[in-house]
């Protein structure tokens, strides 16, 4: 489940597909743990990830994955400052 706060998107490259049509896809911080339908992603005309740029070393959730982006998943900066 990603909650509003988790980015929307997350650049990854399909790596596999079984015979019930499910596709496994890696990304820079490695390969999802769960397989996805064809309705879960959508296909970039461009090569934005070349194959030595996923990790194949590791299986993370797509959660883990999001931590690992620039936005940093759902980590918040709260400020503690007293209201003026």
């Amino acid at each position: 489940m990603l909650l509003r706060e988790d980015p929307r998107n997350i650049q990854g490259v399909i790596i596999a597909m079984n015979e019930n049509d499910l596709y496994t896809n890696a990304t820079r911080h490695g390969i999802l743990s769960i397989k996805y339908t064809r309705a879960d992603f959508t296909l970039c005309r461009q090569q934005l990830l070349k194959d030595s740029d996923i990790n194949r070393d590791k299986h993370v959730s797509l959660r883990e994955a999001l931590k690992c982006t620039a936005a940093g998943g759902q980590a918040f900066i709260r400020c503690n400052c007293a209201a003026l």
